[in-house]
């Protein structure tokens, strides 16, 4: 299948949406599979800038394999992986920061220009922000039932905590790192 896409950013992604076109391609039965404990080293970014550009990074591969692989997107000849897997990736990584971020900007801009009501503003925010807290506890529930990593409740009380307080400052932030990239 020609191995890793030469200067892909993507490169995880890549290698992954590869592995499925040419098996479907082929018209081939096969399995991918994760290993939800891979022994590796990764290093953490130390500052904000250096968080910044990786998240910009991060997103600009994903857009990179996005777009190379678009034909797939919603083709019946590549079954769920065409219609539910590249349909999350043009919502999550190619819709969404764009739209939240207009969010940020238009709704405050609309309430402050008499567009939108104040009870609408409220009810927005009050939506929105409980929204991403409810996709941030869901995702540690649904990853704490299947891998069971935390066998302390302390642990797993900490982890809660920042799934709700990430959604108050760094979610929109790293929109916006997303959006630059």
């Amino acid at each position: 299948m020609g191995g890793f896409t030469k200067g892909s950013m993507g490169e995880d992604l890549d290698i992954v949406i590869k592995l499925h076109r040419h098996m479907r391609d082929k018209k081939r039965k096969y399995r991918i599979q994760f290993i939800p404990e891979p022994v590796c080293w990764t290093e953490a970014p130390e500052t904000l800038s250096v968080l910044a550009r990786q998240r910009s990074r991060w997103q600009r591969g994903a857009l990179e394999c996005f777009f190379r692989y678009r034909s797939m997107l919603f083709n019946p000849r590549y079954g769920r992986v065409g219609f539910l897997g590249f349909g999350h990736i043009f919502i999550v990584d190619v819709l969404r920061p764009i739209a939240e971020v207009l969010g940020y900007i238009l709704i405050p801009a609309f309430w402050l220009l008499g567009i939108l009501s104040a009870e609408y503003l409220l009810a927005f925010t009050a939506l929105v922000f409980t929204y991403g807290v409810s996709v941030s506890v869901c995702s540690l529930i649904l990853e704490e039932a299947e891998l069971q990593r935390f066998p302390r409740a302390r642990d797993l009380a900490v982890l809660t905590a920042v799934a709700v307080i990430e959604n108050f400052g760094y979610r929109q932030l790293n929109n916006f790192w997303r959006v630059k990239g």
